[in-house]
């Protein structure tokens, strides 16, 4: 793996968390996991909790810096994502908007994300054994909503801070 490049060079990635202190009830639930290596920032990944249907974190943005993709912190970003979310023993969501023909599109199924049957482009992990299908794609229409609002939330900002 390319990130062994790094680390035998003496160059170990760090991951820290942050919850940010914010008032709105809608902020509160954000999870942040940034990466640096050597205090530079290479990517960070924006998580969001729900308790609806099924308590569950919104994987909602995944970045990692354009000059050191293909060298392996994707994929170490998944797996900090994913020990973050089972750590707390929780479902994961994560709409999966790579386009297929992308280097980055199957990184997701590697670290053990599986598609919805029922959403196109949403896929889970952690999904609990008990609940029935319907209860998960509930807990992905949740998701979904709010994405939308508050995306919607962000494009009204934009237009503020623009006027």
């Amino acid at each position: 793996m390319a990130l062994r490049k790094y680390q035998e060079a003496g160059l170990e990635p760090i991951f820290t968390r942050a919850k940010p202190a914010e008032t709105d009830e809608e902020i509160k639930r954000h999870h942040r996991i940034e990466l640096t290596v050597e205090g530079v920032p290479l990517g960070y990944a924006e998580l969001y909790y729900f308790n609806k249907s099924i308590p569950s974190f919104l994987v909602h943005f995944v970045f990692i810096k354009k000059t050191v993709r293909g060298y392996g912190f994707g994929g170490a970003m998944m797996e900090e994502i994913n020990d973050y979310i089972t750590a707390r023993g929780k479902m994961g969501i994560l709409c999966n908007v790579i386009d297929s023909a992308s280097a980055a599109h199957g990184i997701y199924a590697a670290h053990g994300w599986h598609e919805s049957s029922r959403s196109p482009h949403w896929m889970t992990i952690n999904e609990p054994k008990n609940v029935i299908p319907e209860d998960v794609e509930k807990a992905i229409a949740y998701a979904m909503k709010w994405m939308e609002k508050i995306e919607k939330k962000t494009d009204e900002k934009e237009v503020r801070k623009a006027a």
